[in-house]
């Protein structure tokens, strides 16, 4: 198990915080994670809070890859608000699998 992770069984995906992705990436490189932070859009960063968003504190954030063959992600109702992703973390990027807000999906990638 990794440190400052710990399993989410159900979603085959380590939960892991937005500080530690921020302070200590190397602890979520290259596993399937599930990350809650405030995502932000055109520039597709997710935020440690909204405030961070708001001054664009790049710092506090991480680049959210949207590979679907559309781009949908930016579009989508997930948009401008609290998610949590389940994705890829390579190389300080995270890559969404599926995004949900409120409790609901609003957007996945198709395959």
């Amino acid at each position: 198990m990794l440190s400052g992770c710990e399993d989410t069984s159900n979603l085959g995906a380590r939960q892991v915080s937005m500080v530690t992705l921020i302070t200590t990436p190397r602890k979520a490189e290259g596993n399937r994670i599930q990350v809650i932070g405030y995502l932000q859009v055109p520039d597709l960063r997710l935020f440690l809070t909204e405030d961070h968003a708001k001054e664009v504190d790049v710092a506090s954030s991480v680049v959210v890859r949207d590979l679907s063959p559309d781009g949908s992600l930016i579009r989508s109702t997930c948009a401008g608000g609290y998610v949590k992703i389940v994705g890829r973390f390579s190389e300080g990027e995270l890559f969404p699998e599926w995004v949900s807000k409120d409790g609901e999906t609003c957007w996945r990638r198709d395959k």
